[in-house]
């Protein structure tokens, strides 16, 4: 007989509302009313080449001009590689987008976030190499990639995004740079 009564208030608790969480965060107006920078026009690439750049990077771009997109291959974590992808174009501080690439039969969202490099953020992202996000780099045929607010780039097509990538999937690659070509 006691033993109802007992378990009535073991009951009684189970069944309690749970605290409210009156935690308060505080923002700063002033960047919440600013919104995000204004969009860019798409950069015209009519010119534009790939090139190999320093410390193994493969730029994009006008010859004499900061490139428009670099990638390159790393060392990643596990000792897997991984390609960076850096989009050169300023950034909203802390902000993260999708980098969609679309050709070759395919397409790839690589997410980027806003870093900050010396005096300026921009967007960067890292793709495992085998990441098949990489794909529409490696065909042969053109492609674009847009970025919220940064415009459209008109990729022509190279083989040379194509072998970093190659080169950076490849057993025992280090993620060392490539040479000159």
């Amino acid at each position: 007989m006691r033993l109802p009564f007992l378990a009535f208030p073991l009951l009684l608790a189970a069944c309690q509302q749970p605290e409210q969480n009156n935690a308060q965060q505080r923002i700063d107006l002033e960047k919440a009313y600013a919104g995000p920078s204004e969009p860019i026009e798409s950069p015209d690439t009519s010119e534009a080449i790939w090139s190999p750049g320093p410390d193994g990077q493969l730029l994009f771009g006008n010859i004499g001009d900061r490139p428009f997109l670099s990638i390159a291959c790393e060392p990643g974590k596990d000792g897997a590689n991984a390609v960076r992808i850096v989009r050169h174009l300023a950034a909203d501080a802390e902000a993260q987008a999708f980098f969609a690439f679309i050709g070759n039969g395919t397409m790839a969202r690589i997410p980027v976030d806003a870093t900050w490099r010396g005096n300026r953020w921009r967007w960067e992202g890292t793709v495992a190499a085998d990441s098949p996000d990489l794909d529409p780099l490696t065909g042969s045929r053109d492609l674009y990639a847009t970025l919220p607010g940064g415009g459209r780039l008109d990729l022509p097509a190279s083989p040379l995004p194509g072998r970093l990538i190659a080169e950076c999937r490849a057993p025992g690659s280090s993620g060392s740079p490539l040479p000159d070509r």
